[in-house]
């Protein structure tokens, strides 16, 4: 029986050639697709408040030229959604302290295809945000007046 089981492994392998995801799926059970699924979801913490964080990320999305949709209050933090002709892109902001945020960018074309690059640079751009706001007191104002100017696109 365990030589069958070893040549029923090996027959699914050859039968699911150049889709690793369906092979490693078939050996290691669901939990593998759903981790995978789950890594192409960008992610980063800074030590900066849930507030801070906010104001520094719609001045990235506006910088960027991605339109917010809705932003709301979470449990955790702070929900934003965003798109862009091609994308639908979902930013969390978790508080894991008072001073420490977790972002989570999950950008995607259609339910399936996930576009990890575009959610690195968002990412990206809000670090780069919150080192202008770092490096000088103005860049609270700065980013304080871009977060108030919000685009939603019912306002265009």
């Amino acid at each position: 029986m365990k030589r069958f089981k070893g040549y029923l492994v090996i027959l699914l392998l050859l039968l699911t050639t150049g889709c690793a995801t369906v092979a490693l799926s078939a050996l290691s059970g669901v939990g593998f697709a759903v981790d995978y699924s789950q890594s192409n979801v960008a992610s980063r913490t800074f030590t900066f408040p849930v507030d801070q964080t906010d104001k520094a990320t719609m001045f990235a999305l506006k910088e960027m030229g991605i339109k917010v949709v809705d932003d709301s209050t979470t449990e955790k933090g702070k929900r934003i959604k965003a798109a862009t002709e091609e994308l639908d892109i979902i930013i969390d902001l978790e508080q894991v302290t008072a001073k420490v945020t977790k972002v989570n960018v999950n950008a995607r074309k259609g339910p399936m295809i996930k576009d990890k690059a575009t959610a690195s640079e968002i990412i990206a751009q809000v670090a780069k945000a919150l080192e202008i706001k770092e490096k000088s007191e103005d860049g609270l104002d700065i980013l304080s007046r871009w977060s108030n100017e919000k685009i939603y696109p019912q306002n265009q």
